[in-house]
């Protein structure tokens, strides 16, 4: 089960932190305007919906000129498809290739197109998994909910953001480790039962049958799935090549890991998620549509700090001596 092989992939080199930056202090402000002040979690539960319908919301609220791309991220129902997709996934408990999950946060295989953005000949595809949050959001104590981590957070927010992160990583340890599937979370064991898995099945051969099990109406509606080889084909209902496939990716060493954000100028869903995928460098085309979730989490502290108002205390004269009167606030520049 690979217990001699390290579980722990190093980071990609070559991250931009500027370009970052310069990304999430531009948006700064256009989401402040956008949300009249609210916080991420404010605006999101004020607007967020799991009903299938339009997201009227999103024009009202001028989310538009956040999540930029209109032909990706667009309100209007496509079939059961919009912007709201990957949240009401997560809220209706539909998870079709769990690879983990806790109280709080669900891996998965995505639908569609399984590492559309790496270079073909890599065959590193079925590494590309999401994590998204999937506890009630309406609940009292459902904590912090964002949009995306490139705009302002809370301290809550960023926190638990970091939290998805370090999740992130943990499933990438257990596939690299083989792990059993016992030991991946009840959304994973579910699937597991209905496709006739033991809990002691290693993760490898769960995630092989999970794929290639995927029902005809979830394969062939949208947004579809398709998982191609290093040839392009597509090897999805072929239990067998998917497998191989998997141990061939998560036993190369000669990868990095990309745990990563879309900026809001890419990406399709209107809930923060990670994306989270075995690379063996930081394409161009990588670097624009991916942000280093670490890094963002390092640049949004910076920008805080930035923006934290500075606090001066002015004295005046009395009778004893120099007394503190009041406190003059100034912002960072």
């Amino acid at each position: 089960m690979g217990s001699s092989q390290s579980t722990t992939v190093a980071p990609v080199q070559g991250v931009d932190k500027e370009v970052i930056k310069k990304a999430m202090r531009d948006v700064f402000e256009t989401f402040n305007s956008c949300s009249g002040g609210l916080s991420q979690t404010d605006l999101f539960k004020k607007i967020m919906t799991t009903k299938q319908e339009d997201f009227i919301a999103f024009d009202q609220y001028r989310l538009g000129e956040v999540f930029t791309d209109r032909e990706k991220c667009f309100p209007e129902l496509k079939g059961s498809y919009s912007n709201t997709f990957l949240f009401r996934d997560s809220q209706t408990g539909v998870v079709h290739i769990p690879l983990r999950s806790s109280e709080k946060f669900t891996s998965m295989t995505p639908l569609g197109f399984p590492g559309r953005d790496l270079p073909q000949e890599w065959g590193l595809n079925v590494s590309h998994f999401m994590t998204v949050k999937h506890m009630d959001f309406q609940g009292e104590d459902s904590g912090a909910w964002m949009f995306n981590a490139m705009l302002p957070t809370t301290n809550e927010e960023i926190k638990e953001f970091e939290e998805k992160v370090k999740f992130a990583e943990e499933v990438v340890a257990s596939l690299k480790a083989n792990s059993p599937i016992k030991e991946c979370g009840a959304k994973v064991l579910e699937v597991a039962a209905r496709l006739g898995i033991g809990e002691d099945t290693p993760i490898r051969d769960y995630m092989a049958k999970a794929i290639a099990g995927l029902p005809l109406e979830v394969k062939t509606g949208r947004p579809g799935f398709t998982l191609p080889d290093a040839e392009g084909n597509d090897i999805s209902s072929d239990v067998d090549a998917v497998k191989s496939m998997i141990y061939e990716v998560f036993n190369d060493s000669n990868t990095f890991l990309l745990n990563a954000i879309q900026p809001t100028s890419k990406n399709s869903q209107v809930v923060s998620h990670l994306h989270t995928m075995l690379v063996r460098s930081l394409t161009d085309s990588l670097k624009e549509g991916y942000f280093d979730a670490r890094t963002v989490i390092e640049v949004r502290n910076e920008l805080f700090e930035e923006r934290r108002p500075l606090r001066h205390p002015v004295f005046e004269d009395d009778e004893e001596g120099l007394t503190r009167q009041s406190t003059v606030t100034a912002s960072r520049q």
